[in-house]
């Protein structure tokens, strides 16, 4: 295929421009299939994707596995299938004493970020927000969500 013909992005289906894509390899289809994407990369000579797809591929690769890393820090507490409180957790994982308050925090199951409560959103108990859990269940079915709590969930 001549690198100055249109290219169509096999991801998005969009024509692409010759310089905005990359050639769908190896590490790329490992990483659509750790995201639960499963696509034919066959029925083309040479599968591209755009950029912004790529990057797309990436951010959700990289969250994902910073999820993937968070479950296994978790695995550790889990004594007996005893719910565990992710503030603990984090506590040990980032060297906080704990005569340091957190009080006024939550912190994220998924990314074990420090958050504040009010921009904290349940995983299991998203009512308002049942596409929080959904998603969270349709994209990360692997991770090990009963047994940890959040301090206050």
């Amino acid at each position: 295929m001549a690198s100055n013909k249109t290219k169509i992005c096999r991801l998005c289906i969009k024509l692409i421009s010759t310089s905005n894509f990359e050639a769908i390899e190896e590490i790329r289809m490992d990483m659509l299939d750790v995201l639960l994407i499963n696509m034919n990369f066959n029925i083309s000579k040479e599968p591209v994707a755009c950029n912004g797809c790529v990057e797309t591929v990436q951010n959700c690769f990289d969250f994902k596995s910073t999820c993937f890393y968070v479950d296994d820090c978790i695995m550790p507490f889990k004594q007996n299938y005893v719910k565990v409180d992710i503030s603990q957790v984090f506590r040990k994982k980032m060297k906080i004493s704990e005569e340091i308050k957190l009080e006024y925090h939550q912190i994220c199951r998924l990314c074990m970020a420090l958050i504040e409560n009010d921009s904290f959103k349940s995983i299991t108990k998203a009512k308002s927000d049942i596409w929080v859990t959904n998603m969270v269940h349709t994209c990360l079915p692997e991770l090990q969500l009963k047994g940890a709590s959040c301090g206050s969930e």
